[in-house]
């Protein structure tokens, strides 16, 4: 009987398995540099287009301000029903703007999330976002 083997993946994925070529094997996998964060900000006066919401969510397990970026900035409404997404662009306020007025901000403590007033004139509602991170050092 051959010596089973570890067949390991590392990188943007990670996973393992044993493997001794008597049956085929799976590898799970977790991600190993990338983190999706998901939530709802939750707009102050849904009635009043003016005003803008935001929401502080803590960095994962071994990401910090220091060590990551923001891939992408996706953010939901029923105003515009529909996921918006569009590549991140930076500002001289050190914030990481999205779409549909969505913005990230990576803070020593943790990461701001926010959204503008709306830019047409129809009622704000909450807005669900999701933001991936990719650890960089």
């Amino acid at each position: 009987m051959a010596t089973a083997r570890t067949i390991a993946l590392s990188g943007a994925v990670k996973g393992s398995a044993k493997f001794d070529g008597s049956t085929n094997i799976t590898i799970p996998t977790t991600l190993g540099n990338i983190s999706i964060l998901s939530g709802t900000i939750v707009m102050p006066d849904a009635n009043n287009s003016a005003i803008g919401g935001s929401k502080d969510i803590s960095y994962p397990s071994g990401f910090t301000k220091d060590n990551c970026i923001v891939l992408s900035i996706m953010s939901y409404n029923s105003t515009h029903a529909g996921w918006w997404a569009t590549p991140q662009s930076p500002n001289t306020s050190s914030a990481v703007w999205g779409n549909g007025n969505t913005y990230v901000i990576l803070k020593a403590n943790n990461i701001t999330i926010a959204c503008t007033k709306n830019d047409i004139a129809m009622p704000r509602k909450d807005v669900t976002f999701k933001i991936a991170l990719m650890k960089v050092s």
